[in-house]
């Protein structure tokens, strides 16, 4: 291509340079070509990543199932496995009661038994935290209730047996009650092992 230009030099209007280097005659039908072959590898990868996203939002969707379908047998599982450790909890704590001292529990109960007055019944024996709990009601036609739940202590602290293992024996809160005309008095006594 020819190209006649009369205007001096230092006048000229300067070209703009391309964006492909003047060294690169690349055709513009590859140009084009090899950006839709560009946007369609992109379009291809998008296909592929959302089939892969598809995919997995289904196998979610299976696991999820499956999830229900377990729930209520591991709700059961986890529940039998808290009540294991409460039992395993509860006889760590007799053994410890047992197996350190030897404590003739059969013994404590037959001298509790002995130390009744005929107008004491009991309701509750229970042993918690080192701390035997004895409970019951008094009766008395003489206003005296007072004295059986005395005598019933002194008794029990008499008995060598049954205070060799405590430290400690007390009446805590006594209450009265009337049941229609008869008086009662609920007491508690409690017993610390040593």
């Amino acid at each position: 291509m020819i190209d006649i230009n009369l205007v001096p030099e230092n006048l000229r209007k300067k070209k703009k340079s391309s964006a492909l280097p003047s060294s690169l005659n690349v055709p513009q039908e590859i140009v084009v070509g090899l950006v839709g072959g560009l946007l369609a590898l992109l379009l291809l990868v998008h296909i592929v990543l959302q089939s892969v996203i598809f995919f997995q939002f289904i196998q979610h969707a299976r696991y999820n199932k499956e999830w229900e379908v377990l729930k209520p047998e591991k709700d059961n599982t986890d529940k039998i496995i808290s009540d294991l450790r409460v039992m395993r909890a509860k006889i760590k704590g007799i053994e410890g009661l047992t197996t350190a001292k030897r404590i003739l529990w059969s013994q404590k109960l037959n001298n509790i038994s002995d130390s009744l007055p005929r107008e004491i019944w009991l309701t509750k024996i229970f042993l918690e935290d080192k701390i035997l709990t004895v409970e019951g009601s008094a009766v008395s036609k003489n206003q005296d209730q007072m004295v059986s739940v005395g005598n019933f202590t002194s008794n029990l602290k008499a008995q060598k047996t049954f205070m060799k293992d405590f430290s400690s024996l007390e009446v805590g809160v006594i209450q009265r009650r009337k049941i229609q005309a008869t008086e009662l008095a609920d007491f508690s006594v409690t017993s610390k092992l040593k």
